[in-house]
């Protein structure tokens, strides 16, 4: 199935092996580069926009991999849909790219009840999905903007009703995620416009006052965050993996063969 709608590209494809299709989005922002694209898929920023889902950070691997539980709230009969899932990001000139891979049994549930207790999750019925291969990529075009191209193969674990029905509604519901996005996009750009006036007019006044004073401008001493620091994600006891070995590491181990890696 292929479905084009006011710039929006949505296909479906058949995987052999499995009725759970694999789906690509495709959609152009034309007027909003990639770093606001990016910052607008961060989980800070996700968190107010895309309203389906409730991301978690469970800790980040030592090189750089971060391990997240995302919430899925389900409807009538349908118990939530929770993935664990270890992502990684690519950037290089024009381009961010971002892969997910299943992260269960790399991750302690204990590790996992914690993050939805500090984030006053509810307690409620809970089935564990599967990210059998997630991922985006986001690439500037000559005018500036972006091209934003998704893939997901996901399995919700849903009886066949319940994925026929989430089939039917997902052509709307993912031209409703990219158009929130964009609207998060559009948000992000008023305020770094906002936050450069505020810093131009800052930095004429300052100077002005160098001027009249003919002192020299006092540099700023604060200390910056130390950005290295970060927060091991622990192995479930019994695991037989390297502490703080990323899967997306152990899985290039193996393979060799990881483009994102």
């Amino acid at each position: 199935m292929c479905i084009r709608d006011r710039g929006l590209m949505l296909h479906t494809k058949k995987v052999p092996g499995t009725v759970i299709p694999m789906v690509r989005a495709k959609c152009t922002f034309s007027t909003i580069p990639v770093h606001v694209v990016a910052k607008a898929l961060t989980l800070e920023h996700r968190a107010k926009w895309d309203k389906g889902a409730q991301s978690l950070p469970l800790g980040t691997y030592r090189d750089g991999t971060l391990a997240t539980c995302t919430i899925y709230q389900g409807a009538l009969t349908i118990d939530d849909r929770d993935f664990i899932d270890v992502s990684r990001i690519r950037t290089t000139e024009g381009v961010v790219e971002t892969v997910y891979i299943d992260g269960s049994g790399f991750i302690s549930e204990d590790l996992i009840n914690q993050a939805k207790q500090a984030h006053n999750r509810k307690k409620r019925k809970t089935v564990r999905g599967s990210s059998m291969l997630s991922c985006q990529r986001l690439t500037s075009t000559s005018n500036g903007g972006t091209n934003v191209v998704t893939i997901s193969h996901v399995d919700l674990k849903l009886g066949k009703t319940a994925r026929g029905i989430a089939q039917k509604q997902m052509p709307s519901r993912t031209r409703d995620w990219f158009k929130a996005m964009r609207e998060a996009c559009l948000t992000i750009m008023e305020e770094e416009q906002q936050a450069n006036s505020i810093g131009t007019a800052d930095g004429a006044s300052a100077e002005d006052g160098c001027r009249s004073s003919s002192l020299v401008p006092v540099p700023d001493n604060r200390s910056m965050p130390d950005t290295s620091s970060r927060a091991i994600v622990p192995r479930p006891s019994g695991s037989g993996r390297r502490e703080s070995f990323s899967p997306h590491e152990e899985r290039c181990e193996m393979c060799k063969a990881c483009s994102i890696c």
